[in-house]
């Protein structure tokens, strides 16, 4: 099912499918709430699973000049969804920067979650515009698929967008304040400020453990998605 909520005048488009518990899927910078397609379908037989495309991305790109881009923006652009469907409480899956805005959620609606999954993200992305670290694997096809998602996008949008992200100063003071049951999972061969960024993670959540993927990059949902489904589901059952 397909719907969409108004906020701050920017018609924000999210998709609903399935029956049961609440689960809601963050796609990250350039991504689209398409793109968890593959595992909604795999898991809409025990999960009630909303995908959100927040502002400037996906079936949300009409946006205009004066809209504000930024994390705490994009957190309520995801609640909004959630609430428009209906769902109280709900296991949050970020991937990305969208791993950025389920961090801000676990922190400030504790009440709202269920568990965590934090995807091929880290708790800051303030250093991404400095050279240095090793960049992320994709396979051919996926950074294709970027790569147009990209040169799509207006050029403001795209640079407000990124601002957004560059410009979140993190949860690292607030981590440990996250209770609920959280899963960091990545690809090994995502880039290296990922790799640490998760290390952080790791060590900072309480109740937090990490599965690595073999060979998969930065979007092992994308390239690996049976066994992303099959790590999630491991989690889910566990939460």
């Amino acid at each position: 099912m397909v719907e969409t909520v108004s906020r701050d005048g920017v018609r924000i488009h999210y998709t609903v499918a399935g029956d049961g518990e609440g689960l809601c899927f963050v796609h990250g910078f350039g991504g689209a709430a398409v793109d968890w397609q593959r595992i909604v379908v795999s898991l809409q037989g025990r999960y009630s699973s909303l995908a959100v495309d927040w502002r400037g991305h996906g079936e949300s790109g009409e946006v205009e000049a004066r809209t504000v881009f930024s994390v705490a923006r994009f957190v309520d652009d995801v609640l909004a969804a959630v609430d428009a469907a209906g769902i109280e409480r709900f296991h949050l899956v970020g991937h990305s920067i969208g791993g950025g805005v389920a961090q801000e959620i676990a922190v400030r609606y504790p009440e709202r979650l269920l568990s965590l999954v934090l995807a091929d993200t880290t708790d800051w992305f303030g250093d991404h515009d400095e050279p240095g670290g090793t960049p992320p694997f994709l396979p051919p096809e996926t950074l294709e698929l970027a790569a147009c998602r990209e040169m799509e996008m207006p050029a403001e949008v795209r640079d407000a967008a990124w601002r957004a992200l560059i410009d979140w100063p993190g949860v690292r003071d607030r981590l440990g304040s996250i209770g609920c049951l959280t899963l960091v999972v990545h690809g090994e061969r995502d880039a290296s400020r990922i790799l640490e960024g998760s290390d952080r993670l790791l060590c900072a959540i309480p109740n937090a453990r990490r599965v690595v993927i073999p060979g998969a990059g930065h979007s092992p949902h994308l390239e690996q998605p049976e066994r992303f489904v099959e790590v999630l589901g491991a989690h889910l059952d566990e939460a």
